[in-house]
């Protein structure tokens, strides 16, 4: 019915669909009552604007995730592919859950993405109101399923932490079985090499980790300055050297090695030893120690 009004003015089609609710066809009053309001709202939006609010099938823009195809809407690529797959809009769509007219969860997620997405951290500490004014779709809920989440994460880092201080490199097989589990992202995700390294105390127990750069490795990228300052903020006894290989094979390259040299080299005159270097791919990881 509502094409049949399309040339007419909002006056002019509100006194018609008033007068056929009025003179017969009160089965239909809602429902007819219903599009005048819809077109009051619609037009008013467009008159003041200049812009319009309808697409070529005459429908309100912005794609709902239900509408999209099943395999590209983020839970069911969380359930399909685990989390660590998900982008950080998609993550953060999941937390969100439903959109607002116009805007669905999946856009909200693409804004508050590109808002944070070079500075993460200050995601926890952004109010409730900074994330509407982001997206609409960041009500309240949706703000504290966001929070909640953050939370949670951090709280499962402090457990890792908590752990991982309980740990002790004893020899090779603990310094690779350690790098393959608390890395693995490296070996199966990223797609540029990375260099972490971990420190131990004075009884090889684990300190910290932290990440070096991330780049193709070379001595510019590793200076042992770089390298060795977090292990001497961390007052580390020794530290392990960490590194992928994106192209799967985790066999140790001549540039490792020269790096490696030179890193131990450092340490000895640091009084901090470099234990071993542990370079990762999708099939698991290789000891240079043991490789030489």
């Amino acid at each position: 019915m509502g094409g049949t009004f399309k040339t007419l003015s909002v006056d002019e089609t509100t006194q018609i669909l008033y007068k056929r609710a009025l003179i017969g066809h009160q089965g239909r009053t809602t429902r007819i009552l219903g599009e005048i309001a819809a077109m009051h709202v619609t037009r008013t939006f467009e008159h003041s604007t200049g812009h319009s609010t309808r697409q070529s099938d005459g429908h309100l823009p912005g794609l709902k995730i239900a509408e999209s195809p099943q395999q590209d809407r983020p839970r069911e690529r969380l359930q399909n592919l685990g989390a660590e797959h998900l982008r950080l809009a998609e993550l953060v769509a999941v937390l969100v859950r439903s959109g607002r007219p116009g805007e669905s969860a999946l856009q909200a997620g693409e804004r508050v993405a590109a808002k944070f997405s070079n500075c993460l951290e200050h995601l926890p500490a952004a109010s409730a109101k900074e994330l509407k004014l982001i997206s609409p779709a960041v009500a309240a809920t949706a703000y504290c399923q966001i929070m909640a989440g953050v939370e949670l994460g951090r709280r499962v880092a402090a457990a890792k932490n908590a752990q991982q201080s309980q740990q002790k490199i004893s020899g090779t097989r603990d310094a690779r079985l350690f790098c393959e589990q608390h890395f693995a992202r490296l070996a199966t995700d990223s797609s540029r090499e990375e260099f972490h390294i971990v420190c131990l105390d004075t009884k090889n127990k684990i300190i910290a980790t932290h990440q070096i750069s991330v780049g193709t490795l070379d001595a510019s990228l590793v200076h042992p300055r770089e390298v060795f300052r977090p292990a001497i903020k961390d007052s580390a006894s020794s530290i392990l050297l960490v590194h992928n290989h994106p192209s799967g094979d985790p066999t140790p390259c001549q540039e490792d090695l020269s790096v490696t040299d030179r890193l131990e080299e450092s340490g000895v005159t640091l009084g901090i030893q470099v234990l071993d270097h542990i370079v990762l791919g999708t099939s698991g990881g290789v000891s240079i120690r043991e490789f030489r």
